[in-house]
């Protein structure tokens, strides 16, 4: 049976005290006009006030830049490199949670090394994750869970690793009362009252968009778009990257290194010989939406888009991934010639 715990708000330095035992941590960070997630280590650092970080947390399981080995040139001796150490996610928001366990799927080292305390929050005008099935914890890993009350959090536990910080926490937190209990309730229906309101429940819709693959209303619903990649590179699973040998000044020491990449980005379909599977930007449009909706489905069972806005929120020219979606599958003023 899952137990809920109330920890006071003076209490959140003890629990990233009790999480540093797992790795560094990284919270969200107050920057500017927005938060991202950085390394911390006091809990006055922390703002859990916010509604996306400009990159996801993903950064941190897997790298925009990373070293994955050396080889010497003479003997081809390979040797990989892994990330060493552990990291703890503290903060992270639900959309987020899924979208780890996304990644997890296609590599599942990432979710082991990886302790991870997700936070509630509330919806703007950008979120659709309650149509994209990911709107709530329950459903996601996660190691705690907190809920933000007043003066307080109530703590859930998702794992065992969970369980032995609120055994480290015992004395300071205490089992949450029914008042508590229903005050996370009432939150709840409010937070789930904030959403838009739509029709497009992304479950269930693969098969469509794989039926319109060759409509000509693609086209269209590119005609705005840039191809610069932003969408893709804040997305929180989004894992395509290019690999590059870096040799040494003298030759005798080859670094291997990964960059994420963008299949929004004309070379992302190159190939030997100068061939490009998808030369223009409406075929790399598609691709995305395709891939997200249809391959991730097909492949890992779980969509590959989880709600959190991002790609509509930064998009330069305010592409919104919900609305052309919507468009595609009931706008019934567009032409869906196949």
């Amino acid at each position: 049976m899952r137990i809920s715990w109330y920890l006071p708000e003076t209490g959140l330095q003890d629990l990233v005290d009790s999480l540093s035992s797992f790795g560094r941590l990284a919270a969200p960070v107050r920057r500017g006009d927005g938060h991202v997630y950085e390394f911390v280590s006091s809990a006055s650092d922390i703002d859990f006030n916010f509604t996306r970080t400009k990159l996801p947390p993903k950064k941190f399981l897997l790298p925009y830049k990373r070293m994955v080995g050396v080889y010497h040139p003479e003997s081809m001796d390979y040797t990989p490199v892994g990330n060493e150490g552990g990291i703890v996610l503290l903060g992270v928001h639900p959309c987020d949670l899924h979208g780890i366990e996304v990644l997890a799927r296609f590599f599942p080292e990432l979710r082991e090394k990886a302790f991870v305390v997700g936070v509630s929050c509330l919806p703007d005008e950008h979120c659709f994750c309650l149509d994209a099935g990911s709107a709530f914890a329950e459903s996601a890993l996660f190691d705690l869970f907190l809920v933000l009350l007043e003066g307080g959090f109530l703590l859930f536990v998702g794992s065992a690793k969970g369980i032995g910080v609120v055994e480290k926490l015992k004395g300071l937190i205490r089992e949450a009362t029914e008042e508590e209990i229903f005050l996370c309730r009432k939150f709840l229906e409010e937070r789930t009252k904030l959403f838009r309101k739509r029709t497009l429940p992304l479950a269930g819709t693969s098969l469509l968009i794989e039926a319109l693959y060759h409509s000509q209303v693609w086209e269209e619903l590119s005609k705005d778009c840039l191809g610069c990649g932003t969408c893709t590179n804040v997305c929180p699973t989004c894992f395509c990257f290019a690999s590059y040998d870096v040799p040494d000044i003298e030759g005798r020491k080859v670094k291997r290194v990964e960059f994420a990449t963008s299949c929004q980005y004309p070379v992302h379909s190159l190939v030997a010989g100068g061939h490009y599977f998808r030369p223009s930007l409406s075929e790399r449009f598609k691709h995305r939406y395709y891939h997200k909706l249809v391959g991730y489905t097909r492949q890992v069972g779980k969509a590959g888009c989880v709600g959190c806005g991002r790609c509509s929120f930064f998009c330069p020219v305010g592409i919104r991934m919900e609305e052309v979606l919507e468009r595609l599958l009931y706008d019934q003023g567009v032409n869906h010639r196949c």
